[in-house]
C-alpha cells in the first residue's frame, strides 16, 4: 500500500482460513502493533462455493470496510 507494508498470516480455525495482521511498518519502520488495521477476515468453501467475508478497522476511527460474498467456477 505505497510506503505502508502490511505482514499477514494465514491461520486454519475451525474449519475456516482466517487473515490475521502480524506486523506493519511505514518506509520500513515497524509501527505499533496496537495501532494496527485488523477487523475479521476469513475465507472459506460452502456448497462448492468460496465463500469470503472481509472486515477492516482501525483502533482510532472504527470500521473502515466490510463486505461478504461468494465465488462459484
Amino acid at each position: 500500500f505505497g510506503p505502508v507494508s502490511v505482514a499477514l498470516a494465514m491461520v486454519v480455525d475451525g474449519g475456516k482460513l482466517r487473515v490475521i495482521v502480524r506486523h506493519w511498518r511505514f518506509l520500513g519502520l515497524p509501527l505499533p502493533r496496537w495501532l494496527a488495521p485488523g477487523g475479521t477476515t476469513y475465507e472459506f468453501a460452502e456448497g462448492g462455493r468460496f465463500c469470503f467475508h472481509v472486515e477492516i478497522a482501525h483502533p482510532l476511527t472504527g470500521l473502515i470496510v466490510r463486505y461478504r460474498g461468494w465465488l462459484a467456477p
